[in-house]
Order: C-alpha cells, then sequence, then structure tokens
C-alpha cells in the first residue's frame, strides 16, 4: 500500500482516492457556497483550490470521513476569511500609494502614468506580476499559469512587486 505525507501526517493511496472522490461530489455546492461569501466565481474558484489543499492536508484528522459536509464548509469559511484579510492587506497598500484623497482629477491622471514607468524599472520578476494584476486584471491562479509558477510564487512576487513599487514611489513622491 503507497503512502504520502502531507503537511500534517500520512495518507495512504486509499484515503486520498476517498477524499478526492468526496471532493469532487461536494465541489459544485463549496463553489457555490463561496461565490454568496465572495460574490466572484473567479475570486471563489482560487479559494476552493486553496480550501482543497487545506482538507488534503488536515484529512488524517478527521474522525468521521464518510459525512465531512460541514467539516469542509468550515474548511472554505476560513479559507474565504483568509482570503478577505488579504484582500483587505491589499486594499491598504494601494490606499497607501494613492495618497491624499484630495488629489485632482488630473493629479490622479499623471500619478498612475509615473506608476507604470516606475513598475517598468522593477525587476522582470515582480514587473510581470505587478503589469498582470493591475493592467490585466488577472486572478491569482491565471497569473500563477500565465507565468507557470506555483500559486504561492505568484503571491510572493506580487507581494514583493508592491513592496518594492512603495519604495520606489515613496523615493519619488515622499508618500
Amino acid at each position: 500500500m503507497h503512502q504520502r505525507l502531507t503537511d500534517n501526517g500520512v495518507l495512504t493511496e486509499k484515503e486520498i482516492e476517498r477524499l478526492d472522490k468526496l471532493l469532487k461530489r461536494h465541489e459544485r455546492r463549496l463553489i457555490h457556497y463561496i461565490n454568496s461569501l465572495v460574490g466572484n466565481y473567479a475570486d471563489a474558484d482560487d479559494i476552493l483550490s486553496i480550501a482543497f489543499i487545506k482538507a488534503f492536508n488536515g484529512y488524517h484528522n478527521v474522525r468521521d470521513k464518510e459525512n465531512i459536509s460541514s467539516w469542509l464548509h468550515r474548511i472554505c469559511y476560513r479559507a474565504v476569511m483568509d482570503f478577505f484579510r488579504w484582500e483587505k492587506k491589499d486594499e491598504d497598500r494601494l490606499t497607501e500609494l494613492v495618497a491624499d484623497s484630495g488629489w485632482s482629477i488630473e493629479e490622479r491622471v499623471i500619478f498612475e502614468h509615473s506608476i507604470a514607468g516606475i513598475i517598468g524599472e522593477l525587476p522582470q520578476n515582480y514587473q510581470t506580476p505587478l503589469l498582470l494584476d493591475h493592467s490585466e486584471n488577472f486572478t491569482l491562479a491565471e497569473g500563477a499559469e500565465e507565468l507557470n509558477i506555483s500559486l504561492t510564487a505568484y503571491k510572493s512576487r506580487l507581494y514583493r512587486g508592491r513592496e518594492t513599487l512603495k519604495e520606489k514611489m515613496e523615493l519619488s513622491y515622499l508618500i
């Protein structure tokens, strides 16, 4: 019998197959549940992927493996809360970048154009995720797929790119 090591323990091939079947059976209901919380199927799909990874890693701790619906819903709910925390941090960063709310429309347009110039000065591994996120409005999963890297690596590059952008803007504009 084959076994796979997860972050929290070992799952047998039989447990992996059982979990896979359970996740497929609940997938449609869970995506609708998550969408009802976030209001966006693209984000809901990203969150569901993260929730499924958490389910895989925590499955060995589940006592009643036949009735896991409420357990899966809790995992999805927690993944949604993590998403909102992460999204809130992004909004806070963008708010910091946009600076004074008293800016005129002309000042904001000039500011937006200068952001593009500063992004062009960043290292390529930060530039591309920022452009995919800012200009192309890619979801996290789409950006990771486009760059052929893991979701975690994409998030890391995006975060570091934003931090570097913020630092450069602070130097340029003394925000």
